[in-house]
């Protein structure tokens, strides 16, 4: 390790290390924020995070190792190979994009070591790489324990990196993470510079495919940070957004209505859960990109649509073009009756749908129409047995007692028996309140 020491030391500008170790660590908090936001992500968005998140940690290593390589002074002028520098970057971008896939994918606790090993992998190609692209009047020769030294210190700290980045998806947990990812590199990088010896040799010269080391470090320290920015910057906002998206998403998924929206183009835009549990669609064919033709279908195929497939959709088009808002009450085959409302947004760009199940709503108005109607009935024969028994009127001291008694003893036991036996076929459990209330009196 003395060598590795004395390399660093003697033969580099500490103040560009710094430099070189700065760029790094903003490369892999940018990387590790990106792949926190893969993580939370599925499809497609997921592959394409996963893809950024790879083209950030590729591009940190490539620009630490080029910032690094310009403070590097082994007493002989050097350049740099230009395909080969190319040919680096790639293969930084390919082989941490794989290992950042990997700990997506890869189910278990042994993900994130195994994604950490190969990111380190990664890092140890760039660098190999990149040194065979040093272009010297000389020959570079390798001492193999410091080789491996470098390779089994970057994997390792890549593992730890990315097992913190796994376990948890805090800002806490990314710094740190971010820091064991430029650990990886640096030390990495700089055990494998310790490792170097460089053997003059005359015969060799510099070709002219080749840049001075000033030029294109300074170019890849620009173009690195830069993208590393946008790409941090664009990390953050999207988490922002995606943490509103979250909220609405929960918050609509907790609605006991049905909700679904479509834009002008009649192309689907988002529904909640309740919506589909009422008739039994399937997340397969509602889903971004579907239409509105493509949903009223598949809810005709099962069964919770009766009208005509062309028929409604032109009513919904019309009369959403129209601004005018379309209410029904359709059935579904549970019997279910479910309240629909269709109403476009101002400005003409979207439209929503609301569906609420108005069963029990519907079954309480039914019992309350009922009882009504039962005790009208009941009245109508208290008064009917009043004026057949008006010998029990007692008119000058204006009370009926004998009506009284016949009331109670005709119409209470009677008509409650009849009102209880119907509510009995009726509702059930509701034929007990029925015999429990009082008798109408006639003077009710």
């Amino acid at each position: 390790m003395f060598r590795v020491f004395n390399c660093l030391v003697s033969e580099h500008d500490l103040r560009l290390v710094v430099i070189a170790g700065l760029v790094c660590f903003l490369a892999s908090f940018t990387a590790i924020s990106l792949f926190g936001r893969a993580r939370g992500l599925s499809g497609r968005a997921r592959a394409k995070w996963i893809v950024a998140a790879g083209a950030a940690t590729g591009c940190g290593i490539w620009a630490t190792h080029f910032i690094a390589m310009l403070s590097y002074d082994p007493g002989i002028s050097i350049a740099y190979n230009v395909e080969l520098t190319a040919l680096s970057l790639i293969l930084a971008v390919l082989i941490t994009s794989l290992g950042l896939s990997a700990a997506v994918y890869i189910k278990g606790g042994w993900g994130g070591a195994i994604a950490g090993g190969i990111v380190g992998a990664g890092v140890a190609c760039m660098h190999y790489l990149g040194m065979g692209a040093v272009d010297l009047p000389g020959r570079v020769t390798w001492s193999i324990d410091l080789v491996i030294a470098s390779i089994v210190l970057g994997m390792l700290l890549g593992a730890v990196a990315l097992s913190i980045a796994m376990k948890r998806n805090d800002i806490r947990s990314s710094l740190l993470a971010a820091l064991f990812l430029t650990l990886a590199i640096v030390s990495h990088h700089f055990t494998a510079m310790g490792a170097v010896e460089i053997i003059p040799d005359p015969t060799r010269t510099i070709t002219a495919l080749s840049l001075s080391p000033t030029s294109l470090a300074l170019a890849v320290a620009s173009a690195a940070i830069s993208i590393l920015s946008m790409s941090l910057v664009s990390a953050f906002a999207d988490r922002r957004v995606g943490d509103k998206s979250l909220l609405l998403t929960t918050a609509l998924n907790n609605m006991t209505q049905g909700v679904i929206m479509f834009d002008s183009d009649e192309r689907f835009v988002i529904c909640n859960d309740r919506y589909l549990e009422m008739y039994n669609l399937s997340r397969d064919v509602v889903k971004p990109g579907c239409t509105l033709l493509d949903i009223i279908q598949h809810r005709a195929a099962t069964g919770s649509l009766t009208r005509a497939v062309e028929e409604y959709r032109a009513d919904l088009v019309t009369s959403m073009a129209q601004g005018r808002t379309l209410s029904a009450i359709v059935e579904t085959p549970t019997g279910a009756s479910i309240s629909v409302v269709n109403k476009p947004i101002p400005g003409g760009k979207y439209w929503v749908g609301t569906h609420d199940d108005i069963t029990d709503r519907l079954g309480n108005a039914g019992r309350q129409r009922r009882w009504r109607v039962v005790s009208r009935k009941r009245v109508g024969q208290g008064q009917a047995l009043v004026g057949h028994h008006t010998e029990c009127v007692d008119v000058r001291g204006g009370r009926w007692p004998a009506a009284d008694h016949v009331l109670r003893r005709d119409v209470g036991r009677a008509a409650d028996d009849d009102v209880g036996h119907r509510l009995a076929r009726h509702d059930g459990g509701d034929a007990e309140v029925a015999d429990q209330e009082a008798p109408v009196r006639a003077d009710e």
